[in-house]
């Protein structure tokens, strides 16, 4: 029973796959956005703009959505980690593909950051195959993600329309220490 619903599970993920080909028109804008900042609108407390109507192309507060000018438009809740404002993995992947991009944990929440964090300025140089495609920011998990925020995803995929959907393969990137030694089997 279970193995069946997994493969039902599959079938229309891979039938939903087809309808990420390209980016969303309002992604740019969306990123490009500031988010945190008091709403003009409603002068409340807690009245902060982390909100983004995708129909209507702005960051709002939780009393404009409240408001009912909103009803029925599809609305990102974002978060801030770290001094930087994230979206949910969850949220996000109904409408993009967020495979290729490097998630972070906020609250225990996976997340995507919009814009990349600030690189270590250790002046040590990474090697390209453990970086970001487009900012060259160093990833944790070089070998499943090739981008560090949605940013990064965005502007690569306005340079290069054909970005394939592939996962990299995954190669240790150390030696083991020695030979495993497993005890005699008696």
């Amino acid at each position: 029973m279970l193995f069946r619903y997994w493969n039902l599970h599959n079938k229309n993920f891979l039938q939903e796959e087809h309808k990420f080909k390209e980016k969303p028109p309002w992604l740019d804008s969306f990123v490009k956005k500031t988010f945190g900042d008091p709403c003009r609108v409603h002068v409340l407390i807690k009245n902060d703009r982390n909100r983004y109507c995708i129909n209507c192309d702005l960051a709002v507060c939780q009393y404009c959505i409240d408001s009912g000018s909103h009803n029925g438009h599809n609305i990102l809740r974002l978060y801030r980690h770290v001094y930087q404002d994230v979206v949910p993995v969850s949220d996000m992947a109904h409408y993009i593909d967020c495979s290729k991009i490097q998630p972070y944990k906020c609250n225990k929440l996976w997340v995507l950051s919009l814009k990349p964090f600030p690189h270590n300025d250790s002046g040590s140089k990474a090697d390209t195959k453990s970086t970001c495609d487009t900012c060259r920011r160093i990833l944790s998990y070089p070998y499943l993600h090739r981008y560090c925020s949605l940013d990064c995803k965005s502007v690569a995929a306005s340079t290069n329309p054909s970005i394939t959907h592939e996962f990299k393969e995954g190669k240790r990137n150390r030696r083991r220490k020695g030979t495993p030694q497993r005890s005699p089997f008696f």
